[in-house]
C-alpha cells in the first residue's frame, strides 16, 4: 500500500510542472490566436505579433504599420513606422514598505512611441493594480521597443 502511494506522489511530482508547462504555453498560444482574429477585423495580417496581459502588438513589415490592441476598452491602435522617431519603455516604480525594509515595486511599464512632430503615444503594458505578476511583460516589452527602433532606422 505504501508503494503505491509513494508511486503516486514521485507520479504527481513529475508530471504536475509538466502539465502547467504545457498549459501555459497553450495559454500565449491563444493570446496569439485572438490577437490576430482581432487584427483580421481591422484587415490586418501582420509579420510579428506579441503579447502582453492588457493586449497585444504587431508589426506588418509590408505595410509598415505598427499596431496595437488593448483589451480593456479594446481600444486599436494604428501607427505608421514613417510616423515613428523612436520607441522607449517607460517603467515607473512606487517606494513601499515590507517587513521594516524599502522596497521598489514596479507599478506599471508602457512602450511610449515618440513621433517625428515631437507628439507621443503611450501604449500600456502592464498594470500592477490590475495585474498581479508582471510575468514577461516587461522583457517583452523592451524586445519590441528594440525591433520598432531597428525598424524605423531602416
Amino acid at each position: 500500500m505504501s508503494n503505491i502511494i509513494l508511486n503516486v506522489i514521485i507520479i504527481a511530482v513529475i508530471f504536475l510542472p509538466m502539465a502547467y508547462f504545457m498549459l501555459s504555453g497553450n495559454k500565449e498560444k491563444s493570446s496569439t490566436k485572438f490577437l490576430q482574429d482581432k487584427l483580421k477585423l481591422f484587415h490586418v495580417i501582420p509579420d510579428t505579433i506579441g503579447c502582453f496581459q492588457s493586449g497585444g502588438i504587431a508589426l506588418d513589415k509590408g505595410k509598415s504599420e505598427l499596431y496595437f490592441y488593448q483589451y480593456e476598452g479594446e481600444v486599436f491602435t494604428k501607427i505608421a513606422c514613417s510616423e515613428i522617431d523612436k520607441a522607449d519603455v517607460e517603467k515607473l516604480y512606487q517606494n513601499e514598505i515590507a517587513h521594516g525594509h524599502d522596497i521598489n515595486m514596479l507599478k506599471s511599464v508602457s512602450i511610449i512611441i515618440k513621433l517625428k512632430d515631437k507628439s507621443e503615444v503611450k501604449l500600456p503594458v502592464y498594470n500592477a493594480s490590475k495585474y498581479p505578476n508582471v510575468g514577461l511583460d516587461l522583457l517583452e516589452s523592451v524586445r519590441w521597443s528594440q525591433l520598432i527602433n531597428k525598424v524605423v532606422s531602416k
